[in-house]
């Protein structure tokens, strides 16, 4: 064997040992934002189902809040910025939905049931968006 090759060889070992860590952050890293991502969806779904029955999610609401708000800390380097800001904008406005239907059902304001509708198929797509990442970003899809 070539001498100098043999002075390598303990370089390639830890390039090789480097990089296994790199993707066991990587895969780490997704599967939390997995988890993330399904108990966002889990949380949402509890908040449309209330709000489908006109009654006013105060458990699962505050449970959304509180991941949406975790949002930028538990997708760091996950998805990318462009969606990143898209995903943060669409939890926003699932959040001002709520909020809105909330009221309504609180304080006992009639509702136009079309404008109602729309808001919750809103809700239903954006909960699918969160299934879809939760999906994408398990190991072996």
């Amino acid at each position: 064997m070539n001498p100098y090759l043999a002075l390598l060889e303990p370089f390639g070992k830890g390039l090789t040992k480097l990089w296994e860590l790199v993707q066991d952050a990587k895969i780490r890293r997704n599967k939390d934002a997995a988890s993330y991502f399904d108990a966002l969806a889990s949380a949402m779904t509890r908040v449309l189902e209330g709000l489908r029955g006109r009654q006013v999610p105060r458990i699962a609401g505050h449970e959304m809040e509180k991941l949406i708000r975790a949002f930028p800390e538990r997708t760091t380097r996950v998805v990318s910025a462009t969606e990143s800001a898209e995903l943060k904008s669409a939890l926003a406005e699932v959040a001002e939905i709520a909020k809105t239907l909330d009221k309504q059902i609180f304080f006992y304001q009639p509702s136009v049931e079309a404008d109602r509708d729309q808001m919750l198929a809103k809700i239903e797509r954006i909960v699918g968006d969160c299934k879809g990442l939760a999906a994408a970003l398990k190991p072996g899809a």
